[in-house]
Parts: C-alpha cells; structure tokens; sequence
C-alpha cells in the first residue's frame, strides 16, 4: 500500500509528517487530511473567531507521495462545514 505524508502548513511555515500513514489511494489521502483538519479546528474552537479566520486561511496539509511529490493541498477551510 503506498505511504502519504500528511505536512503541515500555517503562518509560520511547514511541519513536516516524519512517518507518513499508508492509504490505499490521494483520495483517501484527501479524507484523512480532511478528519486531521477538523481535528485541529476542534481543538481551537474556543479561540476568538475573527483571529481563527485569519489563522485558518493559512492552514493546510500538503500531502506528498513516498518520493516527495505534492499530489494535493487540503486547505482547513475545506474542512469547514458539514461532515460527510
């Protein structure tokens, strides 16, 4: 099964996945960055919102295959609305 890497970028720069998670497809790849993002959006709900919208416009997963090529970005505000 190939092995995405989910990195991390916000305001401040990249964070890079160190170990990846192995997914069938960039599909699935999407959907894990999708439940991460909420994740993370769950964890700053109790943040003023005007200084969460400024913040989550610059957040998103760069996901990248096992040689290191982007295959997507998934913006945080992707993962705004409702859960599929």
């Amino acid at each position: 099964m190939p092995r995405f890497f989910l990195h991390y970028r916000d305001g401040f720069g990249l964070l890079k996945d160190p170990t990846g998670v192995p997914l069938p497809n960039v599909e699935a790849a999407h959907a894990e960055a999708l439940r991460r993002a909420r994740d993370v959006l769950g964890q700053l709900s109790h943040w003023s919102s005007d200084l969460m919208d400024e913040m989550v416009r610059e957040m998103a997963f760069e996901i990248t295959d096992e040689a290191g090529r982007i295959v997507e970005i998934v913006s945080f505000l992707a993962a705004i609305g409702p859960l599929h």
